[in-house]
């Protein structure tokens, strides 16, 4: 197996929301509305154009497995990980992490990621992976300096 990331690209706006209207997508959103294809694209177009967002496709071997992005506010990154529903429970947590790590936007060295209390996987993830966990409520909270 091997997993790489890729800048996304209009061509993969389908795929993502696919992944983002899967049931166990949206057990782990924040967002519990499926959503639409025309609220989609207008979303995607937005992120996709802008200087603040770095989206990128999770592939391994090859085939899409999943959407990486870091929405940036100043040197802070929120990452956010989604994986295809077929790709899932495989182990990638670490070598995501670690991809992750290596596209960093230029200028960021903090990475946060917001997790619901039920999102087991997420929690697991970022825990081995050195963030350090903050619980707030129905959040938690997970950040990591580089």
């Amino acid at each position: 197996m091997s997993l790489s990331l890729r800048k996304a690209n209009m061509d993969d706006a389908l795929d993502i929301l696919k992944w983002r209207n899967d049931e166990k997508s949206i057990d782990g959103s924040f967002s519990k509305e499926k959503i639409a294809i025309p609220q989609h694209m207008e979303w995607y177009k937005k992120k996709l154009a802008s200087d603040k967002c770095h989206m990128f496709i999770l592939e391994e071997d090859g085939e899409k497995a999943g959407l990486v992005r870091v929405d940036q506010e100043g040197n802070v990154g929120e990452l956010s990980i989604m994986i295809a529903p077929e790709k899932r429970g495989r182990g990638f947590g670490n070598e995501i992490m670690a991809l992750v790590e290596k596209h960093l936007p230029e200028g960021v060295n903090a990475l946060v990621g917001f997790v619901l209390p039920d999102n087991h996987p997420s929690r697991k993830m970022c825990l081995a992976n050195g963030y350090n966990e903050f619980i707030a409520g129905d959040v938690t909270c997970y950040i990591k300096l580089f």
